[in-house]
């Protein structure tokens, strides 16, 4: 009875300390080994329009990305806190109908479904968003300014047949412009997720997307010209990958390839990348895992100062566990991924470069994280601060910049 009254409090004062302060995106899959190539989750409906039919009649939305300012770590980070809101959060629904209405086995089959999500931040935007890592405007000593683009919406539809195969579009938009800036994002994707056999199922996905970066170089010394980052420049992604069932592990066997090609400054910047791979999900008890090995490569090539080649080949090794713990409603989520790659820049003077240790981005090794799901329909999901452990949940050691950094949520009506 004190063991079980114990375990209670515990809970509430870690309950407590995560509910302080809880912001985030695509929370289950960045605490699962930072991407989703090998199992199924509700964002997939992004990369695959067809997988939306796997999620009928649901909200979905994601209260922003909460990301430390400068001054918010050192020796006074508990004095130069502010408050502010998070980054990037997102919103919207999926409608669906049935067309087997008199269905007396519960088989919704045919299904037709609607979705729209508004704001969401497609990673596309990197390339001419001057605030991203990838901002393609940078070349020697010039920077390019641009607007950032407004909008941001996703609209996608899908129909699924009674045996089960599913096909799907989806467009993304945003957009900015104005005189003497624009940008501008359209991007278009078709998919299928179709079984070829009784325990086999194939995913593949086509993406085409036509970037718009108008602005200015910022430098006082230079002309006010108009400099295009991409004039309708076309990128293109192809995905794929087969769910194939194992019985005798009570999970599935994925193959993955994914091939995508940027164009960027009217083709004078291009980049290619490829990754291919396998991996397992296995359901366990109360939880599930999943796991894969990657080869990748990856290469960009710049013709605006000289012509310069880079390249890099290497891999990936990711994993991820989530298990309810405790009660059947509280489900705990660890993932990593490590990426390792050899970088040429077209001589003998080559390197190895692997992905950040522990910088508390979305692409660092490790990753913790929590999620609540009442009756399978309403879930919440959350990515913890790597550091909270060391801190007991901030309750008794100090001020933290934050606790959680993103969280998200859906409910299934």
């Amino acid at each position: 009875m004190e063991d079980v009254f114990m375990k209670r409090i515990i809970s509430l004062i870690m309950a407590a300390g995560f509910c302080a302060s809880c912001f985030a995106t695509d929370a289950r899959v960045l605490t699962m080994g930072r991407h989703d190539d090998f199992f199924m989750d509700d964002i997939s409906i992004f990369r695959n329009p067809a997988n939306i039919n796997y999620y009928p009649n649901m909200l979905m939305g994601s209260m922003g990305v909460y990301m430390p300012e400068k001054g918010d770590t050192g020796d006074y980070a508990g004095l130069q806190r502010k408050n502010r809101d998070p980054l990037k959060p997102f919103g919207g629904t999926i409608l669906s109908y049935s067309l087997n209405q008199s269905s007396e086995g519960g088989n919704q089959y045919p299904l037709l479904s609607i979705g729209a999500i508004f704001n969401r931040y497609d990673y596309m935007l990197d390339y001419i968003s001057p605030q991203s890592d990838l901002f393609s405007g940078t070349f020697g000593n010039n920077r390019y300014h641009l607007l950032d683009p407004v909008g941001k919406i996703d609209v996608i539809i899908g129909y699924a047949f009674p045996n089960g195969g599913m096909i799907g579009a989806g467009g993304y938009f945003a957009f900015q412009d104005s005189t003497q800036f624009s940008s501008n994002i359209y991007k278009g994707n078709v998919g299928i997720n179709w079984p070829i056999e009784k325990s086999m199922n194939v995913e593949a996905s086509i993406d085409v997307t036509s970037l718009e970066g108008k602005g200015v170089i910022d430098s006082a010394q230079a002309s006010n010209a108009d400099v295009y980052i991409a004039n309708n420049d076309v990128s293109v992604k192809g995905d794929i990958r087969l769910f194939s069932a194992l019985t005798s592990f009570n999970g599935d066997f994925i193959p993955h390839l994914g091939i995508e090609r940027i164009k960027l400054f009217k083709g004078k910047y291009t980049a290619l990348d490829v990754a291919g791979g396998l991996g397992i999900n296995i359901n366990i008890d109360k939880g599930f895992f999943w796991a894969a090995l990657e080869g990748i490569y990856e290469s960009s090539e710049n013709k605006l100062n000289g012509d310069s080649l880079k390249s890099g080949i290497g891999g990936r090794i990711s994993a991820g566990l989530e298990r309810n713990v405790i009660w059947d409603w509280w489900v705990w989520r660890i993932g990593v991924n490590k990426k390792i790659m050899y970088l040429s820049n077209g001589d003998d003077n080559g390197y190895w470069s692997q992905n950040p240790e522990a910088d508390a981005s979305d692409n660092d090794f490790f990753a913790f994280g929590w999620g609540l799901n009442i009756d399978n329909r309403f879930k919440v999901d959350a990515v913890i601060a790597e550091d909270v452990f060391y801190t007991f949940t901030n309750l008794v050691s100090g001020a933290m910049h934050h606790l959680t950094n993103r969280i998200t949520a859906t409910y299934s009506f």
